[in-house]
């Protein structure tokens, strides 16, 4: 109880940081070193010998530590920088692996160079320095130079204008502090001057890696964390006030034309947005964020570019998924998002492993995990574990070097873990309740077919995340293994004589004559239909019985006709099959029981039988098809009928690829339909509980995970561990293991020097975005060179230079533009061939 309350207080606490209206959200952002120096170089127009933010320079001058690397104490920011010296090693490391490597792929910084050289460090001939620095120079010069008439000064604001104004528009320049302060230092443009100090009144305790994100955007990253945390179930009232006002605000700018400055952030925003706002059920659509898929310079400058588009492009990638039969251009979008995620993915491999640092490398994983893995396949409780151990951190990926960090917060990370915590503490209480009712019941003693009790109770548990008080996840679970013993006692081991009889007991729903292996499976079904009977008025004041046993009455019907069929060798025609087959896969018997064991309430009577709905109907035949698709060899050597098979027999002339493509056009057809009314409040199933169409979607989730790519169901040991992961297995040991992952990835030794700011976990930052070199505290700063083709430039050039004096070296007013041009991609092969349909399965929803 005690730990309740704390938990409790805990929730309302974050509520409080996260939701009311006084609530920081860029207090969530962490402090950028190097964007706070560069902010902190911002000379006072009134007095140019002084700040115009002396708490910044403050801030770089006091959170400098005694080993020179800088990170934020206030906030317990658990990560640091990458430091110069495991660059320096790497150079080395380079050097020695010259004729393997080579040096065409590693950018000279110009400081580590020059840090190498007082080490004694020979990475780089003198002369390869000397080159590298006069073809900087050189471009700079040749730049400045085509304007000969114009003063020194004009040249200069010409090429900054450039930069703001040129590649990527303004938008870039105002999300980049640093890029922001260089503009108002060099242009003195009164604009950026305002922009900082609007901006910064947010920002109390230092610069983050970025701003412009208006609050919209930081609420919709605090819901896609919280859900993705495995916490959305304590915030829902908040998220849905918050989900309530961002579709309020797509409404009104639907109508206007899509931005195409700044588009990569934009790409990025509107894709979340839309994702966000479509799976907590608002109607939108994917127009907003597949303006460019139609665009043929559009998409050729993100194939070119590729590398700054791989944020945005992940984020259109998880859209595509959630994309309805109508949403051609969405799933064009998912296809082109694919082909630049496998580009970047190979890009990022075909590095030297030195030479990826620890966000680069999450990045990598991330891109991978989205790519390998189905959505529909994924069980969110896993999810939940993946995100948490990754460190619970909420990554925002724009720019080819803009790794940034943001909504990193120990409280809600220690939420996270208490919360699943008290899942597996719960799930392994209830698992081991029902395998004691599978031995009582003798479910689990019958001598012959599957015992999976624990696969169906881990599909119940890892598919949802039903309330932890709920008899929902238990009473289906007790559904799906009474299913898996009385179908498998209908396929191999009754005769037709003691089937025949338990179908008509089942039909009279009288028992009293059975015996044997048929008495076992009637008691059990009697004493299941009876218990969720006597629950189930206790919260809606209606009874259940009848339509639980009518439903349960249609199943065994439909066992008895495969039998039937099976063993007198008939073939049925696709019609015939597919009627019967997606009533004895008996998944409506599963989510009829969870549905109706939930906390919500329903008055609509058409609701109360699940038969009738067309969410229903999708679901039974999305799932047989599924089903079939990955049986298929074992049902034809047992003589069953299967619709592949049954395909082939029509057409016999057609070839096993053809039949699969048949089915997979059917699946994903229904499927879609499937999400459109899961995620749709005007729709067919508008009057359905949200709860409902929920737990609809997560069965679809859990066959799609049970037969994905093979049978994993009848597998005796693929899932077991996932199933360890979910229930039993702590999340500190998987952590440890990830923490020493992470340790070989950045190459350091046991004598290497690493800060920890918390003892469960380290993080470290890619150099491009950090000011993270060793040396003595620094008096003041100055930098150069702030690339305009990436938010956070990547290039920077720092020098000691004793304070007060902020002004800028000459070599800062010198910029360059740099571009990658990588090979073209196409898109993937056309869609499966169209193919006929019987009548039944062209049955569509509007």
């Amino acid at each position: 109880m005690e730990q309740s309350l704390g938990f409790a207080k805990m929730i309302e606490r974050m509520k409080e940081e996260l939701f009311s209206p006084s609530a920081n959200l860029f207090a969530l952002l962490p402090v950028s070193a190097y964007e706070t120096a560069w902010v902190a170089m911002v000379p006072d127009p009134d007095d140019p010998t002084s700040p115009m933010f002396p708490k910044y320079l403050d801030w770089i001058l006091s959170s400098q530590n005694a080993l020179g690397f800088w990170f934020d104490e206030q906030h317990g920011l658990r990560f640091l920088q990458d430091n110069m010296e495991k660059e320096l090693m790497n150079m080395r490391k380079r050097e020695e692996d010259s004729d393997k490597v080579g040096h065409a792929h590693f950018r000279r910084w110009f400081l580590m160079a020059e840090l190498a050289k007082a080490k004694g460090l020979k990475v780089f001939s003198a002369q390869q320095i000397n080159n590298e620095f006069f073809y900087e120079f050189k471009l700079n010069e040749k730049k400045l130079k085509s304007e000969e008439d114009e003063d020194i000064i004009t040249k200069e604001i010409l090429v900054m204008r450039d930069i703001a104004f040129g590649n990527y528009g303004s938008t870039l320049v105002l999300q980049s502090p640093s890029v922001t302060a260089c503009a108002y230092m060099i242009t003195g443009d009164h604009t950026y001057k305002s922009y900082l100090q609007h901006f910064l009144t947010n920002c109390q305790h230092g610069v983050p890696p970025m701003f412009s994100m208006d609050k919209d955007f930081m609420k919709l990253s605090v819901v896609d964390h919280l859900e993705r945390l495995g916490c959305a179930e304590h915030f829902s009232i908040e998220i849905k006030h918050v989900m309530d006002h961002l579709y309020g605000k797509w409404i009104e700018e639907e109508s206007e034309v899509p931005k195409k400055v700044g588009h990569v952030f934009q790409i990025y925003n509107d894709s979340l947005a839309f994702r966000l706002l479509r799976m907590h059920g608002y109607q939108v659509s994917p127009r907003r964020i597949c303006w460019f898929i139609d665009d043929e310079k559009m998409l050729s400058h993100m194939k070119d570019n590729y590398a700054f588009f791989l944020g945005p492009m992940l984020s259109i990638y998880k859209a595509s998924h959630i994309a309805f039969l109508e949403d051609q251009d969405l799933d064009k979008a998912g296809v082109f998002s694919w082909h630049i995620l496998q580009k970047g993915l190979k890009s990022i491999k075909s590095q030297n492993e030195t030479n990826i640092s620890y966000s680069l490398k999450k990045f990598e994983l991330e891109i991978e995990h989205e790519l390998e893995h189905k959505w529909l396949a994924r069980m969110d409780h896993l999810e939940h574990r993946l995100y948490i151990e990754g460190g619970g951190i909420y990554n925002f990926w724009v720019g080819k070097n803009a790794p940034y960090r943001i909504l990193q917060n120990n409280d809600l990370l220690q939420l996270a873990i208490d919360n699943f915590m008290m899942r597996q503490s719960t799930y392994t209480k209830e698992i081991q309740e029902l395998r004691r009712w599978s031995k009582n019941t003798g479910l689990s003693m019958m001598g012959f077919g599957r015992e999976k009790t624990t696969y169906c109770y881990f599909a119940m548990a890892s598919s949802s995340c039903l309330p932890l008080d709920t008899y929902s996840r238990k009473e289906a679970t007790k559904c799906a293994i009474l299913i898996t013993v009385a179908d498998d006692f209908f396929d191999e081991k009754g005769s037709m004589h003691e089937l025949s009889i338990l179908a008509d007991a089942v039909q009279r729903w009288e028992g009293e004559s059975l015996t044997s292996h048929s008495k076992v499976i009637f008691t059990a079904l009697d004493n299941l239909v009876q218990d969720i009977s006597l629950k189930f008025p206790k919260r809606h004041g209606h009874g259940v019985k009848k339509i639980l046993q009518n439903t349960w009455k249609e199943i065994f019907k439909s066992w008895l006709k495969e039998a039937e069929w099976s063993r007198s060798s008939h073939y049925p025609s696709i019609d015939q099959y597919i009627e019967n087959a997606t009533t004895s896969i008996a998944v409506d018997m599963i989510i009829l029981t969870a549905c109706y064991l939930t906390n919500s309430k329903v008055d609509a009577e058409e609701f109360w039988s699940f038969n009738n709905t067309m969410i229903t109907k999708s679901l039974m035949i999305s799932c047989r098809l599924l089903n079939d698709l990955e049986s298929y060899e074992k049902e034809a050597k047992a003589g069953k009928p299967n619709i592949v098979l049954l395909y082939l027999k029509e057409n016999p002339k057609a070839k096993i690829d053809d039949a699969i493509a048949f089915v997979r056009t059917i699946l994903e057809k229904r499927k879609k339909e499937l999400l459109q009314m899961a995620m749709s409040r005007d729709s067919a199933t508008s009057q359905m509980p949200r709860e409902w169409k929920d737990l609809h979607l997560s069965f679809l989730k859990v066959f799609q995970m049970f037969f994905n790519s093979m049978n994993a169901f009848d597998s005796p040991n693929m899932l077991l561990d996932s199933i360890n992961k979910a229930i039993y297995e702590p999340l500190g040991r998987e952590m440890e293991k990830k923490q020493e992952e992470k340790k070989r990835i950045e190459g350091r030794s046991s004598s290497s020097t690493i800060v920890s700011l918390d003892h469960r976990q380290t993080f470290v930052r890619p150099l491009p975005e950090a000011l993270s070199f060793v040396g003595p505290p620094l008096e003041a700063l100055t930098s150069t060179r702030p690339s305009p083709n990436v938010v956070a430039p990547p290039d920077h050039h720092f020098r000691l230079s004793p304070p007060p004096d902020h002004r800028l070296t000459p070599l800062l007013r010198r910029t360059t533009a740099l571009s990658v041009t990588p090979p073209d991609h196409h898109l993937r092969p056309s869609p499966l061939p169209d193919h006929r349909l019987t009548p039944l399965l062209r049955q569509t929803t509007t």
